[in-house]
């Protein structure tokens, strides 16, 4: 309330400082008043943006994180994206339809480097792949599904409640000898 007060204070006084100032060493009535130095500070100076070109479909929010661990979020991100030039992974990303992922740390291989030209391309988001591990155990067989996007990335379901498991069946000679479904996590 002070603070509104305040600049409607200074407004309506720098406005009628040309009547005020008839005498002394002051501007004339109807005179230009002279030039104020800002109240505030510029901002210093930012290092010039750099664009990262995005590489993927469905994406409602991506987070990128600098070597500070700093992050920056784009909520639906378009096809590329200005940042300051600097070294950047993918933290977060959440997709239409409620799948997301998450990266803690970087890897040697996963940091974008700007700038540079041409532009980065970042792959994230749809199309996702399905992607199965299988390990043998004597009689046993050791099932991992994951989804992956283009980059390798692993995501789940925000909600894994919401969303059904994925299903398998096993065949053997075009006989099912054996089905069931995946449990998230």
């Amino acid at each position: 309330m002070s603070l509104a007060r305040n600049i409607l204070t200074r407004t309506v006084l720098s406005a009628i400082w040309p009547v005020l100032s008839l005498a002394g060493s002051g501007p004339l009535l109807g005179a230009a008043p002279e030039p104020q130095p800002p109240a505030v500070a510029p901002p210093a100076s930012q290092p010039p943006a750099c664009q990262l070109r995005i590489e993927g479909r469905g994406i409602e929010r991506l987070v990128l994180a600098d070597e500070n661990q700093k992050p920056t979020e784009f909520a639906k991100p378009g096809e590329t994206v200005s940042l300051p030039a600097g070294r950047y992974f993918v933290r977060e990303v959440e997709l239409t339809g409620g799948f997301q992922c998450y990266c803690w740390l970087g890897d040697d291989d996963d940091w974008i480097t700007l700038p540079a030209s041409p532009p980065p391309v970042v792959k994230v988001g749809a199309p996702l792949t399905p992607q199965i591990q299988v390990e043998r155990s004597g009689r046993l067989l050791k099932l991992d599904f994951q989804l992956v996007d283009a980059a390798g990335r692993g995501y789940s379901p925000k909600d894994e409640d919401a969303v059904a498991p994925p299903k398998f069946t096993i065949l053997k000679n075009g006989q099912t000898i054996g089905s069931g479904s995946f449990e998230y996590g």
